[in-house]
């Protein structure tokens, strides 16, 4: 699933991820799409830390998100 924006000062930001990175995996899960990405965040609460795995300039990256109120 390609990231297409990333709020200034937001989760992601911190956690370093850009637009246009790839998340491959949550928490070992493998994400295909924005729908499967959707509902697995939609079962978590803000607050919560989370491992991400993505691909940024072709390379593999973890970064660990503490989920904000809304992620969209």
């Amino acid at each position: 699933m390609t990231i297409a924006s990333v709020s200034d000062g937001g989760p992601a930001d911190t956690a370093g991820l850009r637009r246009g990175d790839v998340i491959t995996e949550v928490e070992g899960c493998p994400i295909r799409t924005e729908a499967q990405l959707a509902a697995l965040l939609a079962a978590l609460t803000p607050g919560m830390q989370l491992s991400l795995t993505y691909t940024q300039s072709g390379r593999a990256h973890i970064a660990t998100v503490t989920l904000a109120a809304s992620w969209s």
